[in-house]
């Protein structure tokens, strides 16, 4: 079965965040992730995933200036899964999304 990593890109917008992942861990299966890519947060954001990261999440930070599309390149070179898909941290998943 092919493993998806879902990359989410994000900076100080650490409640979004985390109601964008409440909806999405549940729907991943094992072997899955949601690969979080922060660009330089001062909201609090990296300080909440070094003490609790939800299950199947990994953070990451992306500490050299640029744009989006290239923060996106560089999650896919970190990305794990053999699927790749995007998704905003203000994106609230469907229900079978």
């Amino acid at each position: 079965m092919a493993r998806l990593s879902v990359i989410i890109l994000t900076n100080n917008r650490l409640a979004r965040l985390q109601r964008c992942l409440e909806r999405l861990i549940p729907q991943l299966d094992d072997g899955d992730e949601a690969l979080v890519i922060d660009s330089g947060s001062v909201d609090g954001t990296r300080e909440h995933f070094q003490r609790d990261a939800p299950p199947k999440t990994r953070f990451l930070m992306y500490d050299r200036p640029g744009s989006w599309a290239e923060e996106r390149n560089w999650g896919v070179a970190q990305a794990r899964g053999d699927l790749i898909a995007f998704l905003d941290d203000d994106c609230m998943t469907g229900a079978e999304w």
